[in-house]
């Protein structure tokens, strides 16, 4: 089994390395933060925009755009009608 890459280093240039390491996902998650805060605000307006077809779109399906949809024997179900 090889040995890892820092096998050469002492324990002060490895804490340096860790510390750089943490700085970058640190600076990383910030970034990322900043990102989801903008995606965020984007997906705000395209809300504010589409509203309410999104929530039509959302509430159609099997029961229909109102959520109702009468019993497959039902007398209130169109397809039954004589």
């Amino acid at each position: 089994m090889a040995r890892p890459a820092t096998a050469s280093f002492n324990i002060a240039q490895l804490e340096r390395i860790l510390q750089d390491r943490r700085s970058e996902v640190n600076r990383l998650e910030r970034q990322r933060s900043e990102l989801q805060r903008k995606l965020d605000g984007v997906e705000r307006q395209i809300t504010r925009l589409n509203g309410s077809l999104r929530g039509l779109r959302g509430m159609r399906g099997r029961r229909g755009v109102w959520g109702f949809c009468p019993a497959r024997h039902s007398p209130l179900n169109p397809l039954n009608a004589d």
